[in-house]
């Protein structure tokens, strides 16, 4: 009885979970879904904008108590070249306002082609996976920061403005996925 209950209790667990993640703040650009969760999921944590001719988008993650942020900025070819200097970021977590660096930074720069049925543009692509030794777990929210060098297009510094994230609750039907990298492709530029 007992065993069969455990059983039927787990069952019904696998359909649904809930989890904490960080929603951004709209002012600081457009919430997206983070598809790593599932199509059903109700999470918006991930944030998108555009900058000029650059398409950026971040996702905060919480992944074995630590704070890790992805980053995809994607630029046309026609531009100039896109450069991106990973360290360039800062964490300050609310609402102590303490200062955190990147403590592991990948930093994974590429080429592609986006195609319509009209148009076709070569653009540059550079993903960024950053992890802080915070514990995620431990704080409200923070505000991400761009130092001065982080992003340049044809060696000319971009301004990215900070982005704010405040902690929330995401429940979702289905397993858990833990997923690999995804950025949405974003729109032909």
């Amino acid at each position: 009885m007992l065993r069969s209950s455990i059983f039927l209790v787990s069952v019904l667990l696998q359909g649904c979970f809930s989890e904490s993640y960080f929603h951004p703040n709209p002012e600081d650009g457009q919430p997206i879904n983070y598809p790593s969760h599932g199509p059903d999921c109700a999470d918006d944590g991930s944030i998108e904008r555009h900058i000029g001719e650059l398409y950026f988008v971040l996702s905060p993650r919480i992944r074995d108590g630590q704070l890790r942020i992805f980053i995809a900025i994607t630029s046309p070819k026609s531009g100039g070249e896109l450069s991106l200097v990973g360290e360039g970021v800062e964490i300050t977590t609310l609402p102590d306002g303490s200062v955190y660096v990147p403590t592991q930074v990948g930093v994974f720069p590429g080429e592609t082609t986006r195609s319509d049925q009209e148009n076709t543009i070569d653009l540059f692509h550079v993903s960024v996976r950053l992890v802080f030794s915070i514990r995620a777990r431990g704080i409200d929210g923070f505000k991400v920061t761009f130092l001065d060098d982080f992003v340049s297009v044809a060696e000319r510094p971009v301004e990215m403005l900070p982005v704010r994230f405040e902690k929330a609750n995401a429940r979702c039907p289905g397993p858990k996925n833990q997923g690999g990298w995804f950025f949405p492709a974003g729109p032909l530029i």
